[in-house]
């Protein structure tokens, strides 16, 4: 599940906070041997991002980081702001 909140002020310089907080599939981990090297303290998130154990499928996968690095380095989130405001009658330069 992910979660979105505005912090701070709406009209002057609120933030948006996204936090990815899904849960694990409990009932799968039981019914196959356990959690291995997952650490319950972290979100699913976190646990694919830098990895839970030694087998092909639990090494890091840092989709995360490698998000953040495409929408630095290609401008999205300037493009996509941008975009919404021109959508609501904004001028953009």
């Amino acid at each position: 599940m992910v979660e979105a909140t505005v912090v701070g002020d709406r009209e002057a310089s609120g933030v948006l906070e996204v936090v990815d907080n899904a849960d694990f599939n409990h009932s799968f981990a039981y019914n196959h041997g356990g959690y291995g090297g997952v650490d319950l303290g972290e979100s699913l998130a976190h646990n694919i991002e830098f990895g839970y154990g030694n087998d092909p499928w639990s090494k890091p996968r840092p989709f995360i980081k490698n998000t953040r690095e495409e929408i630095g380095s290609k401008g999205l989130h300037v493009q996509t702001m941008k975009s919404a405001l021109k959508t609501r009658g904004i001028d953009v330069v």
